[in-house]
């Protein structure tokens, strides 16, 4: 899901973007009321429009735009000022100190307050959806004065500034969110009645405010007069669901929409002449497939770790590559994106049918045996997932495993995995933040991830990785390089683990008019909406 985007730690390893991040003036009124919308189509695969329970690509997109965070993350993944205007931590990393703009203000124009960082933060961490993990640890918010709050954890975290940086750590507007029915003390899970009411109203005060959300249809943002910063480049922006590539494309080249960034490759080079522009960058998203121990099915009590293992060589990652997005992708080691923190020289999986076929043989499952595996009836990063999975299905038939797939919407598809109801699925994610810890807290097999809770281990014979929780722990409590070589370690555990193995990280390709400027990708949003112009 999409997409979580990890560490302050804005790591030295990050990756260069074509696409520059750069502040654009603001245009005036009178030139923006002769401008028409901005059009972006795609497939969208909204859960929720709460930032405390929205956990997906299109969110963070939607996030980014209408919640501020304390602080930034610029595409040289480098902090710097938004709410926050500066920042101090103590020096084990467990006390961190923001000191507030005082001229920060919600899109109703009130104060954006300690009280409301405070809130918004236990809300995240106590209402318990998918991204809690960004508020894993906290213990206190105290708010000394208006214009300071101090956030105490219970243990080290030195990606913990990276952290609020994540979309879902925007800060939301206490007063107008308790109107709506938001809770955030511990009886959240069971006490907030807010999901209409944020559909109905974004409660941030980022550069735009939600003028209407039609589920399945269009989402539509138009720019927040109250903002105190640079104002959005355009005066309203309209997400609109389109399913298919073709589609997309088609749009585009009628006039009736502006930019796709989930147009593939093939397919983008099927446009010749014309006024349309595509633009290519490598990017942090990835696609994976996932084995769950636990699930119910034909699978059952048949995934050993050297059964992963076996099918984890049964695929063909290039291949894969080739296939869903004509190769244009960075084949990856584990499921953490290259230039993260500690992932350097760590070897790319390969295909080898002799080795999975001698395992399996091992194991006593040379006739092989059935899996059930869910995916999501969508187009993400230009791969459709129905081809990626028809491709895994052919590979593993090569050693005797029959792949029964099951097509699901996306939210059926997410509650499905949570609950480790499946033997396996296919999946994506981008980051939340620019730190390694983002991943471990998803997909480590470490007590409370989701994936250790998905995939049922710590109730089987295998239970979990202790050396993996002992590295992630370290690498919490460590700084500079002691950190990178204990994230690189932990790294290395999780491709043994043999749980969620990644395929490849395919190029980020956008496809748009030529009189729409400064189209942008950051590692917390494959979009950002308040860069857009004509």
């Amino acid at each position: 899901m999409t997409r979580s985007s990890q560490g302050p730690r804005r790591h030295r390893a990050a990756l260069a973007v074509a696409l520059l991040l750069a502040p654009l003036p603001f245009l005036g009124n009178a030139a923006q009321a002769e401008e028409k919308p901005i059009v972006i189509v795609r497939d969208m695969d909204f859960g929720s429009l709460d930032p405390d329970r929205g956990y997906c690509d299109t969110c963070q997109i939607y996030f980014n735009a209408t919640y501020d965070t304390l602080i930034g993350l610029s595409q040289q993944t480098t902090f710097y000022p938004k709410i926050a205007t500066s920042w101090e931590v103590n020096g084990d990393n467990t006390r961190f100190t923001f000191h507030l703009d005082p001229k920060a203000v919600f899109s109703d124009g009130s104060p954006i307050e300690s009280k409301d960082v405070k809130w918004t933060f236990e809300r995240l961490h106590n209402l318990k959806g998918d991204p809690s993990l960004i508020m894993d640890g906290l213990k206190t918010v105290e708010t000394p004065d208006p214009h300071t709050a101090i956030v105490v954890l219970d243990a080290p975290n030195s990606e913990f500034l990276a952290d609020v940086t994540a979309t879902f750590a925007g800060i939301i507007n206490s007063t107008a969110a308790m109107k709506g029915g938001a809770v955030s003390g511990t009886d959240a899970p069971t006490k907030d009645t807010a999901e209409a009411a944020f559909q109905a109203h974004s409660m941030g005060g980022g550069p735009f405010i939600l003028e209407s959300f039609k589920p399945n249809d269009s989402l539509t943002l138009v720019r927040n007069p109250h903002y105190w910063r640079t104002p959005a480049g355009t005066e309203k922006v309209i997400l609109r669901q389109v399913k298919d590539a073709v589609s997309q494309l088609q749009l585009l080249q009628t006039g009736e929409a502006d930019i796709s960034t989930q147009i593939d490759p093939d397919t983008a080079q099927t446009i010749h002449g014309g006024p349309l522009v595509v633009e290519t960058a490598p990017s942090y998203n990835f696609v994976y497939i996932q084995f769950l121990p636990g699930g119910p099915g034909p699978s059952a009590g048949k995934f050993s770790k050297d059964v992963r293992a076996a099918l984890g060589y049964a695929l063909d990652y290039k291949g894969t590559a080739d296939v869903t997005v004509a190769g244009k992708a960075r084949l990856l080691a584990s499921p953490v994106p290259l230039g993260f923190p500690g992932i350097d020289g760590i070897e790319v999986p390969h295909q080898d049918i002799a080795l999975a076929k001698q395992i399996l043989a091992k194991d006593g499952l040379a006739d092989g045996f059935a899996i059930d595996m869910s995916y999501p009836t969508q187009n993400v990063y230009g791969v459709d997932f129905a081809t990626l999975a028809q491709k895994a299905q052919q590979d593993l038939a090569k050693v005797n495993v029959k792949v029964n797939l099951v097509p699901e919407t996306f939210a059926v598809w997410q509650q499905q995995n949570a609950d480790g109801k499946i033997g396996g699925t296919f999946g994506y994610w981008a980051p939340d933040y620019f730190g390694t810890s983002d991943y471990i807290k998803y997909f480590g097999l470490v007590p409370g991830t989701f994936v250790a809770n998905a995939s049922g281990l710590a109730k089987l014979p295998e239970g979990l990785n202790k050396k993996e929780e002992d590295l992630f722990n370290k690498a919490l409590a460590a700084s500079g390089e002691d950190a990178i070589k204990l994230f690189h370690d932990a790294a290395i555990e999780m491709v043994n683990d043999k749980i969620s193995i990644p395929f490849f990280s395919p190029d980020l390709v956008i496809v748009h008019a030529p009189d729409v400027k400064d189209i942008h990708y950051n590692v917390i949003a494959n979009l950002i909406l308040p860069d857009l112009h004509r």
